[in-house]
This record gives C-alpha cells, sequence and structure tokens, in this order.
C-alpha cells in the first residue's frame, strides 16, 4: 500500500470560541434601546401603585404587642460595653442585640459606641442619631442604660476603657454562650467590653430574649428630633408631588454607589476607565483582600447567581415592567451613585417624577447633615418606611430593617418588592426579548412579591426582617387564644404531649389558677431557656388547657379543666420554683359560667416557694421545686 508521505502545516491552529452563558454578561443597554418603543407606547397598564398589594389584607390579622415591664429591675451584674461597628443599620443590630443581651445578663448597659470606619467615615455618636433621653426611658423597667460608667469603676482602668477586658466572641454566638462564659467574667470583674459587636448574638434566641429585641428595635429606637422633623417634612412633600395617586409614591433602595460596584466585582459597561475605577475603589476600601494569591475572581458567575447589584437602567426597566407608569413618583435612597451622569440618565428618562431627599431638601435643610453618612442614610430611611411600596435591589442591613419596621408598621405585610435576580439577569441578557413577554416576567415577579410580603419568622431568620410572631400577635384573636397559642409554639413540649393538652382541646374552662410571680434567673436577669412559667402537668387530678399570659412581669392566669380536684398539701412537683419565684396564688371557681369571671367567688393564700432542701428561696442548681397549696 502506498502512503502519502507529504507535509503537514501546523501553522494554522483552530480557534475555539466559547459563547458566555446566558445571564454571565450585562447587555441591559442593549435590551432597553429594543423595549423602548414598545414599552413607551403601552398603554395597557392600570395603575400600579393602586392595585399593586392584594394580599395586604391577610397583614390585617397581626398587630404590634411588644410587652414592658412595669416593676423596677434588681440590682446589676456590672457593666456591659459594647462597640457597634458598620453603617446606619449593622450598628442597629449592635444596639438591639446589646439591649438583649444586657437584660439577659441583669446588666447595666453603657450606651453603645460606634466605631469609625474608613468606608462610612461618619463620627456621629449615639444621641446624634437616636434620641438618647427616650432610649433609656423606654427601657427603665426592662433593661438598666447609662451613658458613663462611675468613676469608682474606673479608677481601676485607669480611666481608660481599652483596658478593660475584651471578649472577642464568634459570630451568631447562643445566648447560652453569654451565660456560661461571660457572665462569670462580667461577675468577677464588674464591667466587660465586647469589640466588635456586630451579628454576635444568634438569630434563633429565647422568648425571653426576642422580646427585649423587640422592644429595643420597633419601640425605644426612635432618630434624634432634628431627623425625625427633616425626615418626616420631606415625606409630606413626597405626599404632596404625589397627591393625584392619592399621596402613594415608591421608594428604591439602589445600592450602585462606587464601593458597591468595585465589592461585588462584577463587571458593567464602563470598559477599561470602569476597571481602572474599581481597582483603586477595591484597595482602598479592602487592601489585598481582592489580590491574595490564588483568589479567582469570575464576574460572569457572580451575575449568574443574581449578586450584581441592579443598576439605574435595570431598575427602571423592571418597575415599567412592573406596571409602574412614567408618571410615578419614586423616591431613590442611595448614596454617590458611581459615574452618575451616565448610568442615571436611562432611569430619569424612564421615569422624570424621581426624587431624591437632595432635590426634595433645601441645601440649608441638608447642610447639617451631608458629611455624616449615617444621618443621611437615616433621612432615607424614614422617607422610605412612609412610602407606599418599598423596593429592594440589592441585599444588606437597610432594607433587612425596613422590611421588617414596615411590617411592623402593616398589620404583618412587608409591602416590598423583592426583584428575583437570578431570573433578571437571565431576562436582561436576552436579545431576542418582546416587551409582552417582559412584561409578563415581570408581573409575575411582582405578584410574587405580594404573595410573600407576609411571613413568619423562621429560627435562623432575623427578627428585625421577620417580627411575626415574636413581635406581634393576631388581631382576630382573643387574648386567652394568643398568648396559647404563642406559648405552644415557642415551648416544643405543648407538641410532645408533656403537659397532655392538645392546642385545639376544646374543654369549658370554669376554673382559675392564678400566679403573681417575678421571674428571675440565678443571677437576677432574665435568662433561662424555659418559659417563665412551666405549667402543671395533667394528671388525675386535671391539666392545663390554655394560657392566658406570660409576660414576664404580669399576673398569669391559668385556666383548668372542670372540676380540678385540687386537693389541700398537693405538691406540684413540675412546676419550677428554683427558677419562678411565686408569690401567691389564687383559685377561683364557679360551677357553670366560666365567662363571669367578676361573680367568681375567691380563695386567696400567699405561698412561700420552696425546694427539696426547704430553703425559702431556691438555689439555681435546683431543678424542681414544690409548691404547697393551702386551698
Amino acid at each position: 500500500m502506498l502512503l502519502y508521505m507529504g507535509t503537514v502545516s501546523f501553522d494554522v491552529v483552530p480557534v475555539i470560541k466559547h459563547r458566555p452563558a446566558p445571564g454571565s454578561v450585562y447587555r441591559s443597554p442593549q435590551l432597553y434601546e429594543k423595549l423602548k418603543i414598545d414599552m413607551n407606547a403601552d398603554n395597557s397598564s392600570v395603575d400600579a401603585i393602586s392595585t399593586i398589594w392584594k394580599n395586604s389584607y391577610k397583614g390585617r390579622e397581626w398587630r404590634p404587642c411588644v410587652n414592658k415591664s412595669f416593676e423596677g429591675l434588681p440590682e446589676s451584674n456590672g457593666y456591659i460595653y459594647v462597640e457597634a461597628n458598620g453603617g446606619l443599620n449593622q450598628q442597629r443590630t449592635s444596639i438591639c442585640n446589646a439591649v438583649a443581651v444586657a437584660g439577659y445578663l441583669n446588666a447595666t448597659l453603657l450606651i453603645p459606641n460606634f466605631h469609625f470606619h474608613s468606608i462610612w467615615r461618619d463620627p456621629s455618636k449615639f444621641k446624634d442619631i437616636y434620641d438618647e433621653d427616650y432610649f433609656i426611658s423606654a427601657l427603665k423597667n426592662d433593661v438598666q442604660i447609662v451613658d458613663k460608667i462611675p468613676e469608682y469603676i474606673m479608677e481601676r482602668f485607669d480611666r481608660n476603657m481599652t483596658n478593660v477586658y475584651n471578649f472577642r466572641i464568634k459570630a451568631w454566638s447562643s445566648i447560652q454562650y453569654y451565660k456560661d462564659v461571660v457572665l462569670p467574667k462580667l461577675l468577677e470583674e464588674k464591667i466587660i467590653r465586647i469589640s466588635p459587636f456586630a451579628n454576635r448574638l444568634s438569630f434563633d434566641a429565647p422568648p425571653a430574649v426576642q422580646r427585649l429585641r423587640c422592644l429595643a428595635n420597633y419601640e425605644a429606637l426612635q432618630f434624634s428630633s432634628p431627623i425625625v422633623n427633616l425626615g418626616e417634612t420631606l415625606v409630606a412633600r413626597m405626599k404632596e408631588l404625589s397627591a393625584n395617586s392619592g399621596g402613594k409614591y415608591v421608594s428604591v433602595h439602589l445600592r450602585f454607589e462606587e464601593d458597591m460596584v468595585a465589592f461585588s466585582c462584577c463587571v458593567f459597561d464602563g470598559g477599561e476607565q470602569e476597571k481602572e475605577d474599581m481597582t483603586k475603589a477595591r484597595e482602598r476600601g479592602w487592601k489585598g483582600k481582592f489580590t491574595k494569591p490564588g483568589r479567582v475572581i469570575r464576574p460572569g458567575a457572580i451575575r449568574i447567581n443574581g449578586k450584581c447589584p441592579l443598576t439605574p437602567l435595570e431598575v427602571g426597566l423592571m418597575l415599567r415592567g412592573m406596571g409602574f407608569d412614567n408618571n410615578t413618583f419614586i423616591f431613590l435612597a442611595s448614596g454617590k451613585i458611581y459615574n452618575a451622569e451616565k448610568t442615571m440618565a436611562p432611569l430619569l428618562e424612564m421615569f422624570p417624577n424621581m426624587q431624591t431627599k437632595e432635590m426634595l431638601a433645601t441645601e440649608e435643610e441638608l447642610a447639617p447633615y451631608k458629611n455624616f453618612s449615617s444621618r443621611m442614610a437615616a433621612i432615607d430611611y424614614t422617607i422610605c418606611l412612609h412610602s407606599e411600596v418599598f423596593v429592594t435591589t440589592q441585599g444588606g442591613n437597610f432594607p433587612h430593617f425596613l422590611m421588617g419596621h414596615r411590617r411592623y408598621l402593616h398589620g404583618g405585610h412587608s409591602k416590598t418588592i423583592r426583584p428575583d435576580k437570578r431570573k433578571l439577569a437571565l431576562l436582561f441578557d436576552n436579545p431576542n426579548m418582546g416587551w409582552k413577554s417582559f412584561k409578563r416576567q415581570m408581573l409575575n415577579m411582582r405578584s410574587h412579591s405580594d404573595s410573600k410580603g407576609f411571613e413568619l419568622k423562621r429560627p435562623s431568620d432575623s427578627i428585625y426582617t421577620f417580627p411575626c410572631p415574636d413581635c406581634m400577635c393576631r388581631t382576630n384573636k382573643s387574648a386567652d387564644s394568643r398568648s396559647s397559642s404563642a406559648t405552644r409554639r415557642t415551648d416544643p413540649r405543648w407538641s410532645h404531649g408533656e403537659y397532655g393538652v392538645k392546642p385545639e382541646d376544646p374543654t369549658p374552662l370554669v376554673s382559675v389558677l392564678e400566679c403573681q410571680y417575678r421571674y428571675s434567673s440565678p443571677k437576677g436577669g432574665l435568662g433561662t431557656d424555659t418559659p417563665p412559667l412551666v405549667p402543671i402537668p395533667s394528671g388525675k387530678q386535671g391539666g392545663i388547657d390554655t394560657l392566658a399570659s406570660r409576660s414576664i412581669h404580669d399576673s398569669l392566669h391559668i385556666p383548668l379543666r372542670s372540676n380540678p380536684r385540687l386537693t389541700r398539701g398537693r405538691t406540684y412537683d413540675s412546676l419550677d420554683i428554683a427558677k419562678h419565684n411565686l408569690i401567691n396564688i389564687r383559685l377561683i371557681t364557679h360551677p357553670t359560667k366560666p365567662r363571669s369571671i367578676s361573680r367568681l367567688t375567691q380563695h386567696s393564700t400567699k405561698v412561700e416557694p420552696t425546694t427539696h432542701s426547704g430553703s425559702p428561696r431556691s438555689s439555681h442548681n435546683s431543678l424542681s421545686g414544690m409548691l404547697r397549696s393551702n386551698l
């Protein structure tokens, strides 16, 4: 066989071009140019701002119900000083968690100090942003708060707070960690420091801790008078401008500042200039973090995963697709937008009635706040809080706190548009998308935000984003049912049958055992992982049906089954007197009319708490106590 042995040229190598994955490239400007004509010609939309929240009626089932204490506090175990780092709302997290920890440990909280950060560069103190006097007053019966450590304590540390023992606590530590590790040191030193403190407490915590978080965030923390006054003025101006829509306006939290674009590592359409600007910004804000050896940054993968901040153009396209026409008044909450002259032009073209705080306020009104990023953010927060629609475009503490606060004010519904950014990445990268198809996708996304506006908190969720059910109660239930369901939700022993009563048990209530109590931990704080009162278990002589109240310093009414046949001298071993200091009990009975409480015959007796050792005040090591009921 003859084989041809010719020469083969190796100069030409075939080039294989890889097509970028769908959603990995920023092509939103091209899509906007394609959709613009049809979008502007579309007159089929009903006024979106008045029809958007079809599921908000569900929220009317809930109302705020944060219980305050009305009794004095026991002697403090010591002082806690925390350093709140981050921006406005990360600092807010630290403040609320510090209140919860201090209350749990029965400690006195020093007004938190705000850490100066190279990114936010805001030297503001607590009283510059929040009403310090109101904060202290609102919590006076729950947590003792002071603005100065006593001189005799600071003398031990040469009047220098840096000499105070500092705990370096891991992020998301449990409240039990504070009890087991922090409390002993607090009792020894009488003052401790925790720095940094952001995100140093787990979201999953006992009811006593959650109550303090609710109280601090939704009731005690109010902005300082100057911020409140200016914020309310600008809200009034927004409502006046949007009078044709009934004073309703849309607020958008836009995160397209230079530091956010740099941190995201996403690539947009700014070319070499953008690349140079972002490299400088990353080195300036996070020295060496993005240039570590072995670190690989994949902008395309970041975009596909929905992690890139939405551009002003993309926000405008999304809102127009959701049915908001160009007459809609929009308030834009943001810092200094990157390359604003170019990037903001399409958004202003789509929504010419857009406003910012700089446009609403005069230069004289804003002058005291311009060099303070947290105070400016507080003004944005106030205006967004009172909008009919809030649009979040990037994660972070600002939108999370706002969603929770709006739920607290709007009966449980956040009235917030939370776009699916993974889906948006695919849609914005589709050059063949038509206006009708795009609009249909956006309306579906809007409807999804409406249906998800009302959500209950799960164990891993933030109470600052999901206030139901820890900070809110159902309005369509009686007080008995609310408290009963709350107790059964938080205490797994109801579902496991330890109390011998099903939640839906319809047994008539004809007898009430009322216990007034003062709940105290081993060291005088509010710290146990059990409910404030462990109900009497069922047995041959009757069981528990519901709990009408379980707030920490209130009277507790325990309805019992018919004919409980409580006998003189009976011992209730399951009442943990070691942790629940009962003051007195009363048995209220009536043979037939459970609702006529005012007519019931009352027998009252005072009972001293006792333990197996016979001590009148039980040690915290005791696992159970006995109550002699002299009826």
